[in-house]
């Protein structure tokens, strides 16, 4: 029983992204779930990093479970959805040990969470 019985799960699904996505972010944005999923997926990156996100984004990733709640402009950590929704949607940022099942990110600053360690 390997990863491949999981290929098909969302950590988030679309219907997750529409009801807690607000209108407001253009007419593009608001009306295509899929450019609502890369605004999620690039703010989320983006406070994963210790970079500064929009109020209204940030109170999405934190209702999303994505996000520690806590300020927009200041360093936040990522849940462990929130760590495992990068790593479904941005896996070229990272490497997998399939000895134990751990991962990392491949990158210089070090995050370290309850179970896993991150390098960014």
């Amino acid at each position: 029983m390997g990863i491949e019985k999981f290929k098909n799960f969302e950590v988030v699904r679309d219907c997750e992204i529409i009801h807690f996505m607000p209108i407001g972010f253009g007419e593009d944005i608001d009306n295509d779930v899929s450019l609502q999923r890369e605004l999620v997926v690039k703010n989320c990156s983006a406070k994963f990093r210790g970079k500064f996100v929009g109020h209204s984004v940030f109170r999405v990733l934190v209702n999303m479970g994505l996000v520690q709640d806590g300020s927009p402009s200041k360093e936040t950590k990522l849940t462990m959805r929130g760590q495992l929704f990068l790593q479904q949607e941005l896996p070229e940022l990272f490497s997998t040990s399939n000895e134990n099942g751990s991962w990392s990110v491949v990158s210089t600053t070090h995050y370290q969470s309850s179970s896993h360690s991150l390098l960014i």
